[in-house]
């Protein structure tokens, strides 16, 4: 694609290969998988630069939140030498924003289950890690997150597709919520197993549902949640959910279930044991979108 200029929606293809080149976890390397996603991430401010992307049904929004979500996934954990964190910052994503009006119409929640008012939610508890109260203050990000929980949606509990979008959106908010209190408002894990327990709930419905289809979704939100499990119970569950997609998964998920033992692990001698400090001393190099 040698051009002088490119349309969006071929800048859009090309970030969209690139994101593809990240999800299929062929990079070991730190450095090798986020100086493409570096390379992602130019192309979409490009893209914004130009003005595409203001349809919920555009491609190149789908892949332009996908591409945030995996740098605000990867950040918690790299360290600040990286190629991600050395020449990205989380504020340079702020350029990757779209409305909230008519989101749960968009691509990424009609496939994920995730809002823009997530993503949005999301970067704020990130931001907040990296940077402090100086962007913006702990409880305003707290009313933020109980503002996108979703709703009941019993209008699309007639629908199976609109069960399963319902319960991933829960999954990634229950995911998004434990983050936020666990790192920014440092509560024990033992403190929070309801908010672990609404998570299991939605996993299992979800798995009882799509339990003849490949796949499990965004892996982050899954991860978090059984990270922060502490109940033997709670830790079966997941185990189970787990195991059942190893068949038919890539190494990503093989690599975050032996994180997720680790932690599970070292909570018997330290209960405040962070799921981030695991990742970056076992595997920082794994990919958790």
């Amino acid at each position: 694609m040698r051009k002088e200029t490119y349309l969006p929606r071929e800048l859009g293809l090309l970030a969209a290969s690139m994101l593809f080149l990240l999800t299929i976890d062929i990079f070991y390397n730190t450095k090798e998988w986020q100086i493409h996603f570096r390379g992602a991430l130019s192309m979409l401010q490009t893209m914004k630069k130009l003005g595409n992307g203001d349809q919920n049904l555009d491609p190149s929004v789908y892949f332009a939140q996908l591409t945030k979500l995996t740098y605000l996934f990867s950040t918690l954990y790299v360290y600040d030498d990286d190629v991600c964190n050395k020449y990205i910052s989380v504020v340079d994503l702020d350029c990757i924003q779209f409305s909230t009006d008519q989101e749960m119409q968009s691509l990424i929640y009609r496939n994920l289950g995730v809002t823009e008012s997530m993503i949005t939610c999301l970067a704020e508890v990130v931001k907040y890690l990296q940077l402090g109260e100086t962007v913006k203050t702990i409880d305003a990000i707290q009313m933020d997150i109980d503002a996108c929980e979703p709703g009941k949606m019993r209008e699309y509990f007639d629908s199976q597709n609109g069960l399963i979008v319902h319960n991933q959106s829960m999954i990634f908010h229950t995911a998004m919520r434990l983050l936020f209190e666990r790192e920014a408002k440092k509560q024990s894990p033992f403190e929070l197993q309801d908010i672990v327990n609404t998570g299991v709930y939605h996993l299992k419905i979800d798995h009882e549902i799509t339990n003849e289809f490949d796949g499990v979704g965004l892996l982050w939100p899954v991860f978090v949640i059984a990270c922060e499990a502490t109940s033997g119970e709670a830790q079966r569950v997941l185990q189970i959910y787990l195991e059942s997609f190893q068949l038919y998964t890539g190494t990503s998920l093989e690599r975050a279930i032996h994180i997720i033992f680790a932690v599970w692990e070292r909570r018997k001698h330290d209960n405040n044991v962070s799921w981030i400090s695991v990742v970056r001393e076992l595997d920082p190099t794994i990919l958790l979108s």
